[in-house]
């Protein structure tokens, strides 16, 4: 599956052993942007970017990640879509 370049992580239940694949392929495919918002969400972050500096290339190791702490999923799209210049581009919402 390959990602948008911004996305939306929705952490339902926490922290999962699929944060870290996810993070890959987020880097695989070029993902520019993720924001998380839910249970854990930034712990979630934390993780993201540390597997962005263990397995980012070094012309591809740099996400953009920010947590949205007791917001909702629908600020969060909001915030995701109102990045602009580099960091155009549609927002897609993954479940975790």
């Amino acid at each position: 599956m390959a990602y948008a370049r911004k996305i939306v992580l929705h952490s339902k239940q926490g922290m999962s052993g699929r944060a870290e694949e996810l993070a890959r392929e987020f880097i695989a495919d070029g993902v520019i942007f993720v924001g998380r918002v839910g249970k854990d969400c930034e712990v979630v972050e934390d993780f993201i970017d540390w597997v962005c500096i263990e397995h980012g290339s070094p012309e591809r190791n740099f996400i953009l990640t920010l947590a949205h702490p007791g917001e909702s999923l629908g600020k969060a799209v909001e915030f995701a879509r109102s990045l602009s210049a580099e960091y155009e581009g549609e927002v897609q919402v993954v479940d975790l």
